[in-house]
């Protein structure tokens, strides 16, 4: 649970109950950050007139363990004892009226805020961070400490610039509990977790190596190497893809760094660096112009990664649902509960597609996709080139050859692969979707309308052309036509007509309810106001099966506001902010929005 800088920090309305009390001699001033697991308080200790981080622990976990608060002592007393130069200490911990809380220093920014504000980050600069953090983490392992979520945000700095790992113990004493656990909660972040936690395999050093991979990664690139819409789509691209070459983001980055950085997010767990301090010290010597030797060719590294689904081509079905048939003999990583952003602010590609490139950063769709709805291409990165050209009259090759090109972001020859598959099959309902896709993701919106029309024109029960047209349709004001259009997506849904496993079932539920609720909203006639109140409550019993459900919250507080029922909007405003995603400028909009709706029923 990272902390951020409470000055900065946009305030909390006071009506959570916490603000204002004192648990055992701390006063709860505002609320600044808020995570899967703990939510961090602004707090006086009177004491010692000093402020302090106060980290609660979530009441529901709690209440599904009764063992909980003996474990958490347990954790915090071994947590505290982690005295480490670049570990924030453990103040005090402690129960009080019920609450779990554990105190720490009061530090005002994260490493994640730094590289942020910093971009590019200096070769120099980076290796003496990632120094200070593999010292910390290398003493933790010495004492058989795992973090099991390390990431950026939980890195706090201090004025100097120095680095203190924050979180130890948190994700290890939800871990424990065989109540949570039965519950189905993977504990870590998807974007910093390696492909052996995705089946179930606990935290060890090795996917603490690969973490901090991902953080070097990140700091040398100024991006993830691998991004979603949904936890799951991230999950297999960890799982079945080479990491994009870090040249492609950084030219003049020198082959030494870039074999260090490969290194250290291989699949295979032994063949990483055996130490936290030996990927750092690697790292150092590559900048300072030691040559290192390649350890390993990074297509080779990942060819015995599990396939998860076949490439798309035959079945445009597959494009909105998987049927079980489908899966048989497959790998599938399962969504459970996330922590914070994976989610670029960028429209969702399809789910086996990296992030779209900066310059289309300005748009957002507002619901995540998974990737079970969509089959994956299991083919790693760096094999694509090696990949022929098609034969120009097979539409299925066409189509799969545009897929890869969209992977490695080439928008020209995946249009062009999509467009010639068309011209051999026009009614190939496949190749409408994903050129639709690639034109919505470089701009060209009426085009990608069009084709997703004729999707649904070829394969009227492709749900996920039904709801990527009707976001379309809505963010236009065509909001009649956008009702008509997921209005049918949602009676196909009812009718089971179409085979779905769970998980997508639950995914695609979401989407095809809250965007019909939405359209109700938008649309406003009659009793509009109240049927968007229904679907969205409806889509919101599955919010689980979505990263960040909270645009659903947010349409929801909207129409209980016209409706008149001001403490039903209040709590649907409240929901929403604790559910929204940072990363995305327009939720970070309706953040704004909320904070003030809020306020003023106070």
């Amino acid at each position: 649970m990272e902390q951020t800088n409470p000055s900065a920090a946009t305030p909390i309305p006071a009506s959570d109950p916490l603000i204002g009390t004192t648990l055992n001699g701390y006063r709860i001033i505002s609320r600044f950050g808020q995570g899967g697991m703990a939510t961090v308080y602004l707090a006086h200790q009177a004491s010692v007139e000093r402020d302090v981080a106060l980290k609660v622990i979530r009441q529901e976990l709690i209440s599904r363990d009764p063992t909980f608060h003996s474990r958490f002592e347990r954790e915090a007393k071994m947590t505290a004892t982690l005295e480490h130069v670049h570990i924030l200490p453990v103040i005090d911990f402690g129960q009080a009226n019920g609450y779990s809380y554990l105190v720490t220093r009061l530090l005002d920014q994260s490493l994640a805020d730094y590289v942020q504000k910093t971009q590019p980050l200096a070769l120099a600069e980076i290796a003496r961070l990632l120094g200070q953090i593999a010292d910390a983490l290398d003493y933790a392992h010495q004492r058989q400490v795992v973090h099991r979520d390390l990431k950026p945000e939980n890195v706090l700095m201090d004025n100097q610039k120095n680095c203190f790992l924050a979180d130890f113990g948190i994700a290890y004493l939800v871990e424990g509990g065989q109540t949570l656990t039965a519950e189905g909660m993977v504990i870590g972040t998807p974007a910093y977790m390696a492909p052996e936690q995705f089946g179930g395999e606990r935290g060890t050093v090795a996917s603490d190596i690969y973490a901090l991979g991902v953080m070097l990664y990140e700091m040398v690139c100024g991006r993830l190497p691998f991004t979603g819409y949904t936890p799951l789509m991230v999950m297999n691209q960890h799982a079945t893809q080479s990491p994009p070459p870090p040249q492609q983001w950084r030219p003049d980055l020198p082959v030494a760094c870039v074999e260090v950085m490969l290194r250290a997010l291989v699949k295979d767990p032994k063949q990483r660096f055996a130490s936290a301090h030996d990927l750092s010290a690697a790292f150092a010597e590559a900048v300072r112009g030691v040559t290192l030797k390649p350890v390993m060719n990074s297509a080779s590294a990942h060819s015995d990664a599990p396939t998860v689904m076949e490439p798309l081509g035959s079945d445009p079905r597959a494009l909105g649902v998987a049927s079980p048939a489908d899966m048989d003999g497959k790998t599938v990583v399962e969504p459970r509960a996330w922590a914070k952003s994976v989610v670029p602010d960028v429209p969702p590609p399809p789910a086996a597609l990296p992030s779209t490139p900066p310059k289309l950063a300005q748009r957002s769709r507002w619901f995540a996709i998974s990737a079970v709805l969509i089959v994956l291409i299991a083919v790693a990165v760096g094999v694509y080139v090696l990949i022929p050209r098609p034969p120009q009259g097979d539409p299925a090759a066409l189509n799969e050859a545009g897929l890869a090109a969209l992977t490695k972001l080439d928008y020209d020859t995946a249009i062009r692969d999509f467009q010639t598959a068309i011209q051999i099959e026009p009614a190939n309902a496949a190749a409408h979707y994903n050129l639709g896709v690639a034109y919505e993701e470089t701009g060209r919106i009426d085009d990608a309308q069009a084709e997703y029309e004729a999707a649904i024109r070829y394969e009227d029960q492709l749900l996920l052309a039904r709801y990527r047209l009707a976001e379309l349709l809505l963010d236009k004001g065509a909001n009649e036509q956008a009702f008509q259009i997921i209005d049918i997506g949602v009676r196909i849904l009812e009718l089971g007509s179409v085979e779905i496993d769970a998980d997508a079932h639950n995914q695609i539920t979401f989407l095809l309810y809250a965007t019909r609720g939405r359209a109700y909203f938008q649309r406003g006639q009659g009793s509009d106001f109240d049927l968007a109140v229904n679907d969205l409550q409806q889509a919101l019993v599955q919010k689980d099966a979505v990263p960040y459900p909270a645009p659903a919250y947010y349409y929801l507080a909207r129409a209980y506001a016209v409706l008149g029922k001001q403490d039903d909007a209040t709590s649907a405003w409240y929901d929403m902010m604790a559910t929204y995603d940072a990363n995305n400028a327009k939720q970070r909009e309706w953040y704004e929005e909320a904070v003030k709706a809020t306020s003023e029923a106070s």
